[in-house]
């Protein structure tokens, strides 16, 4: 078995790995936690995996502490998946392949496996990275806009008098309070984003694409979503699944 980790900015997701076939996922928080008490909670019981494949898009600090965990747990390095110009039969669009985030090369990687046409991969996390790639392989480009909680926290912290203390829940597309004034309104904002971008491939013709929602905010944002989606948890798991096969 293989152990498979994609790290976020906020968070660590988990599974082990006999093949593509994933078992005992699990996540948490690493955000203001301490990352050794974090992973041995994780880890501690379980059997040793051959080899550790990671996604790590949270600094060089986090890539230190895994690896003095699993040196001292497993006498094991990890394997951070490095961005290619192309891989897994997905061709990278950027001119400089590293400046593509890790996340999203593994995640278009594993949705070009799930879709049989062209696919729009739309990560929501801490940032929601939306990625189009065709039915060949051929990644069109992306684009990088903030999440739900960051939108907040740019109000909360750039202007005066929002509080976020009320718990008034929205009543359809208005909020009765403060706080679900900002976040609802961020998850609006973000919902019209995706529609806009699906609605322009629309009018731009060629492929349209099938929309694959990931990421730990996907489901905020899937009940407001006027647009057909699949929704997929662990989508760049998958995709790590795939591109270890045959790595030791």
């Amino acid at each position: 078995m293989k152990l498979l980790l994609d790290i976020g900015n906020t968070a660590v997701k988990w599974a082990f790995a006999g093949g593509r076939t994933l078992a005992g996922q699990g996540g948490f928080v690493h955000r203001d936690g301490n990352f050794r008490e974090l992973a041995d909670r994780a880890w501690s019981t379980a059997t040793a995996p051959e080899a550790v494949f990671a996604v790590n898009v949270a600094g060089a600090g986090l890539a230190s502490a895994l690896s003095e965990y699993l040196q001292a747990a497993w006498r094991l390095e990890p394997e951070f998946v490095q961005v290619s110009a192309a891989d897994c039969g997905v061709t990278n669009a950027y001119s400089t392949p590293g400046d593509l985030g890790a996340d999203r090369w593994v995640a278009m990687i594993a949705a070009h496996r799930l879709s049989d046409g062209a696919v729009c991969v739309v990560d929501c996390g801490t940032a929601v990275t939306v990625d189009v790639v065709t039915a060949a392989g051929r990644h069109r480009g992306g684009l990088i806009l903030p999440g739900v909680t960051m939108l907040c926290r740019s109000l909360q912290v750039n202007t005066a008098g929002i509080g976020l203390q009320d718990d008034v829940p929205a009543s359809g597309i208005l909020a009765l309070g403060t706080r679900a004034g900002v976040e609802h309104g961020a998850r609006i904002l973000l919902v019209s984003a995706i529609e806009r971008i699906v609605s322009e491939l629309a009018e731009q013709g060629g492929e349209m694409p099938d929309v694959i929602l990931t990421g730990g905010d996907a489901e905020q944002l899937l009940p407001l979503l006027g647009i057909t989606v699949q929704h997929v948890p662990g989508l760049v798991l998958q995709g790590l699944a795939i591109m270890s096969e045959g790595r030791s």
